[in-house]
């Protein structure tokens, strides 16, 4: 099995994870936003300045989630970033993508 395939596999059972904590341990709810992403589309974004050019969309490494509070759209709070940082994920909020949740690989968060 590649190493890009290990790391698809570990992403998908952390955001299971991510998704539980969020349904059980907050008073947030979560919508999925964009998942993957095609090279050609992540190319377009970098252009615009909305994105890079080697997303971790691409490689299905990156997830975008829609929080609300209250049925209305929020942005992601801190401590959700920080606990999927402390297993061992990479949170947008670092980066000025705060919906942005993904695994590192490559080099790319």
């Amino acid at each position: 099995m590649s190493e890009l395939v290990e790391a698809q596999q570990k992403f998908s059972g952390m955001l299971g994870l991510l998704l539980v904590h969020i349904a059980k341990e907050t008073e947030y709810r979560v919508t999925l936003g964009e998942s993957w992403r095609t090279p050609e589309q992540a190319a377009a974004n970098a252009a615009k300045g909305i994105g890079i050019l080697n997303s971790l969309h691409c490689e299905r490494l990156a997830q975008d989630l829609n929080f609300f509070l209250g049925g209305k759209l929020v942005a992601p709070p801190a401590e959700i970033g920080e606990w999927w940082e402390q297993q061992g994920g990479a949170w947008g909020g670092r980066f000025g993508d705060p919906p942005h949740f993904s695994l590192a690989f490559g080099g790319r968060k």
